[in-house]
């Protein structure tokens, strides 16, 4: 850990500092009335400390130099703490279990030169196969395979493939579909409007408002920029049962008009909290999209307008990406100055 915050270029006196509060720590587990004798922490950081996420980012940091392989395999590693994924795009399956297979080597003895270890029955393949390509049909496998082995006869592990898979409290499925994610959602809502329920006749109008926010909109939002663009049939289960929440926070029966009540309560409907998602998602990006390449004037370029990005599959403009242009087009000019691009 100190010889990577040194490579990092931190002060050495930073340095020092950090490894006097790593060195010479001491553990001892009680278990009723027996406590352990004290022994030394060889590794690690303490546990729940301000430090310990950080410290983690800097210790795998060279971790994502492995994503680097060329050739015809476009290939990416993202992380968010230590959730870590590997993204690999080609037009072959053979390319794709090759490079894969390589590259999942050299993570995995990355991992074991640092210490670290991978879980190869916790790591998953997810193919996401593009529109009449050949990998609709033929899987590529990917293995992990250790020093030792040969390649005549492999007997090293290979990675399981999942048609559908949770990263980040979001299902993600291969057809890129989130009738799974939705499902889930919709469930975990039910219990906030059952709550709802229970309090519509002895609750005020901002209590059950805060449970609605507690119970409900919180759950509807969480990954709503990505899977919020899905088709209307899929996200139809989620729009009645935030209507039915909504007629529980008004008092009203079960068939009065919805838009009206979230009107005057001033809650969103999820068509609404999508898009509010989306902006917040074109904020944080700061609008690095595609401008019109042509010089000559046009209407569409007088108006500042952006390119919506190319994608095969319909599917794809179901994504924040394509909608982030849309909602961007239809600004009024003097709004859209705000996110021009330095």
């Amino acid at each position: 850990m100190v010889n990577k915050l040194r490579r990092l270029r931190l002060r050495d006196c930073a340095v020092r500092l950090l490894d006097s509060y790593l060195d010479g720590r001491l553990q001892r587990f009680r278990v009723s009335s027996t406590i352990t004798p004290s022994i030394v922490v060889p590794c690690g950081v303490p546990q729940g400390s301000v430090l310990g996420p950080l410290l983690y980012i800097c210790y795998t940091n060279d971790l994502f130099l492995q994503g680097e392989l060329g050739g015809s395999v476009r290939s990416s590693i993202l992380s968010f703490a230590d959730d870590t994924v590997l993204l690999l795009r080609s037009k072959s399956t053979e390319d794709l279990s090759h490079s894969g297979s390589i590259m999942m080597t050299n993570i995995s003895r990355w991992l074991h030169t640092n210490g670290l270890v991978l879980n190869a029955r916790k790591t998953k393949v997810m193919t996401f196969p593009g529109q009449g390509s050949a990998a609709a049909e033929t899987q590529p496998s990917i293995y992990v395979h250790s020093s030792e082995c040969s390649t005549v006869n492999c007997q090293c592990v290979t990675l399981e493939q999942v048609t559908s898979y949770v990263y980040l409290g979001l299902t993600l499925q291969s057809n890129m579909r989130y009738d799974i994610h939705i499902n889930k959602v919709k469930n975990r809502v039910r219990a906030g409007v059952a709550i709802l329920a229970r309090m519509r006749k002895v609750a005020s109008v901002a209590v059950r408002k805060v449970i609605y926010f507690s119970l409900v909109e919180s759950h509807l939002r969480y990954m709503l920029s990505v899977f919020g663009g899905t088709f209307k049939t899929a996200l139809d289960p989620l729009i009645k049962v935030q209507k039915k929440a909504i007629r529980h926070v008004a008092r009203t029966d079960a068939l009065a008009h919805t838009a009206p009540l979230f009107h005057s309560l001033n809650i969103l409907d999820l068509n609404r909290l999508y898009l509010m998602s989306v902006a917040k998602t074109m904020i944080y990006k700061n609008l690095l999209i595609q401008r019109p390449s042509h010089y000559h004037e046009t209407r569409f370029r007088e108006e500042g307008n952006l390119l919506h990005p190319t994608f095969v599959k319909s599917i794809s403009r179901k994504t924040a990406g394509y909608h982030i242009v849309t909602l961007f087009n239809v600004f009024p000019s003097g709004l859209k100055q705000l996110y021009e691009n330095p």
